[in-house]
């Protein structure tokens, strides 16, 4: 983790493996690297700037240069007529280097990333103690100035420092998930009534239901009876008519013989 004051260069399109290519000595225009120094370093004598945009604009005028020579090799390639070999080693030592680019560019950006965590994490840590402490309002609170016991030399000045917090992202977080905490307890008692009504009314239902079941099968019951009735009623009906037949054959006998 940094301390404040400390300064973590980092140079994503300055490429920080650069100073490792080399390339032949008999082809002009080439990279030449100087030994001991990183890419994307200040001559001798230089000193750099305060302006937080230099380290950007030194990198875009490495990247550039890098991309010159390039450029200046596949000239000299087509110039003297090389080899296709030649020519597509040197796309590819092209296509490298601006892949290496890319990756230091991520990297720096993730241990960026990883050091604004670290930060928010401590400052996230040191507003829920001095929280613990003081309670809600800990922003409006000042430790007492405590006395120094510790001789001090002399020409030296004591500087009391003061304790606060200025961060309410914590509260305003907290308020923001207790809200939502009591909006999903409202809707889950809703749904929990809901549910009960559904259950209370299944209930009813499943009554009615039952009732209408046995309503059923009595009417059921009942046809059954019928039907019974209905094939007693037939049987009786083809017996009269068997009956009703043999009375017309004796009527027709008898009104032959006279």
């Amino acid at each position: 983790m940094e301390t404040v004051g400390e300064v973590k260069e980092s140079h994503p399109e300055g490429g920080g493996d650069r100073s490792a290519q080399h390339f032949p000595s008999d082809v002009p225009g080439k990279l030449v690297p100087v030994e001991g120094k990183p890419a994307g370093s200040l001559p001798d004598g230089e000193t750099a700037s305060a302006d937080p945009q230099d380290d950007t604009s030194l990198n875009a005028r490495l990247l550039d240069k890098l991309n010159e020579q390039f450029e200046k090799q596949i000239q000299l390639v087509e110039s003297e007529r090389l080899d296709d070999g030649f020519k597509l080693s040197v796309y590819a030592e092209w296509v490298n280097s601006l892949r290496t680019l890319n990756t230091e560019l991520v990297q720096s950006l993730r241990e960026m990333q990883d050091t604004c965590m670290e930060r928010m994490q401590l400052m996230r840590a040191a507003y829920l103690k001095d929280f613990a402490r003081f309670g809600p309002d800990v922003r409006l609170r000042r430790l007492q100035p405590v006395p120094d016991t510790l001789p001090t030399a002399p020409g030296e000045q004591i500087v009391s420092l003061e304790l606060s917090s200025n961060y309410p992202i914590i509260p305003a977080s907290d308020e923001m998930l207790v809200r939502e905490l009591n909006a999903k307890t409202s809707l889950i008692d809703e749904l929990r009534t809901e549910l009960k009504d559904l259950r209370k009314e299944a209930a009813e239902n499943g009554a009615i239901l039952e009732q209408l079941r046995n309503m059923a099968l009595e009417r059921d019951k009942q046809l059954d009876d019928k039907r019974k009735e209905i094939g007693i009623l037939q049987q009786q009906i083809v017996s009269l008519n068997d009956q009703l037949l043999k009375v017309k054959m004796v009527t027709a006998t008898c009104i032959y013989d006279v």
